[in-house]
């Protein structure tokens, strides 16, 4: 799986999980101004047309697409446990895929 597309995918969908009040509340004990919904919902998604264009770019059309699936299901399951269990640890899984994909030269190029 390619770990750049891994990152942009949890950090979309915890974009978009952390634009709902709900989730916001949670993680930083205080409201979701609007300003800042519009932001993250604007950045999640623009995050997960990255992960989707990575994915297709390193794996190529037809297992591009499967192995950004797998990496959507793999994140969200991670997200999903973190903001139930953990919720001030969501950032942790960002900073383990930000090494992988520096490690695995990913940004390098």
């Amino acid at each position: 799986m390619n770990p750049l597309a891994s990152l942009f995918t949890y950090g979309g969908l915890a974009a978009l999980a952390l634009a709902m009040p709900r989730h916001h509340r949670t993680v930083y004990i205080r409201d979701l101004p609007d300003r800042r919904r519009a932001l993250l919902r604007v950045t999640g998604w623009a995050l997960l047309a990255f992960s989707l264009v990575a994915a297709v770019t390193t794996h190529g059309g037809e297992v591009g697409i499967v192995a950004w699936f797998a990496s959507f299901a793999s994140a969200g399951f991670a997200l999903t446990l973190l903001l139930t269990y953990a919720p001030r640890f969501w950032p942790l899984p960002l900073a383990g895929l930000l090494v992988l994909a520096y490690t695995s030269g990913a940004l390098l190029s």
